[in-house]
């Protein structure tokens, strides 16, 4: 594809919600220069804070996807390759985090391309709506230590807690041991793969990489509950990390 369109017809496209204007989102995305080996926060939201997940089968829909988008076709082989390996994710009603790392090179740009123009198009169809469901392109941040990924898997794995208490950052936790709880039977994030049970989705995980990655002396369960307990020092670190 040749992107020659000025930018006013860039920009109606993705008013549009087409599939080439979430491809030229995802295009210019492209430019981050995403590298192979390295692992990246992403993210994003409904546009104008709307629901993108508003049932259970929207969730199944872009998991499902999800795991289809990350085969791409090498060219020099002409055999599927895995383009990119996930290692943790929460859905939310109005926006997503995933935590990947890239394996090929272009595979992020490509996968989200993918996930993002088949998630829409699936969306506004069974909406009867038109238009962009996401807030402009996807948000990506560089995981460039090993303390900041420490950080970052139970960030995503707490951020359930906002469906149990509203605001809990800001006032604390009225019972600790019910959100522990309401996270370890939420459905739509990959922390009850990390409790060690198998759900439809664990499939999509590498822990033998998200393992390799971590101290032999880190302990994922063991992070959450303590951010849990010390409920300020969580409240803490969700709002120091939310995104733009």
């Amino acid at each position: 594809m040749h992107f020659s369109l000025g930018i006013t017809s860039i920009l109606s496209q993705v008013r549009l919600g087409t599939e080439l204007g979430i491809m030229v989102l995802c295009f210019y995305m492209a430019r981050l220069k995403f590298e192979t080996g390295k692992i990246y926060h992403i993210y994003n939201r409904g546009t104008d804070g709307r629901k993108t997940f508003i049932e259970d089968k929207n969730c199944i829909y872009f998991l499902d996807y999800l795991d289809i988008s990350r085969l791409l076709m090498d060219d020099e082989s002409g055999l599927f390759v895995e383009s990119v390996e996930v290692l943790a994710y929460a859905l939310m009603p109005n926006h997503f985090h995933l935590l990947i790392r890239q394996t090929a090179d272009g595979g992020i740009s490509r996968f989200m391309q993918r996930l993002l123009t088949s998630y829409t198009k699936y969306f506004n169809i069974k909406y009867e709506r038109s238009g962009v469901l996401f807030q402009g392109k996807f948000k990506a941040k560089l995981v460039d230590s090993d303390s900041y990924l420490q950080t970052l898997i139970p960030y995503i794995h707490l951020n359930p807690l906002d469906l149990y208490q509203y605001k809990w950052k800001n006032i604390g936790l009225k019972n600790k041991e019910k959100a522990l709880s309401f996270l370890e039977k939420y459905p739509w994030s990959s922390y009850r793969d990390y409790l060690g049970h198998k759900t439809r989705y664990t499939k999509l995980l590498n822990f033998e990489s998200t393992n390799s990655l971590l101290p032999d002396n880190y302990n994922h369960i063991i992070a959450v509950r303590e951010l849990i307990e010390d409920d300020q020092k969580g409240g803490d670190l969700i709002s120091h990390l939310l995104f733009d």
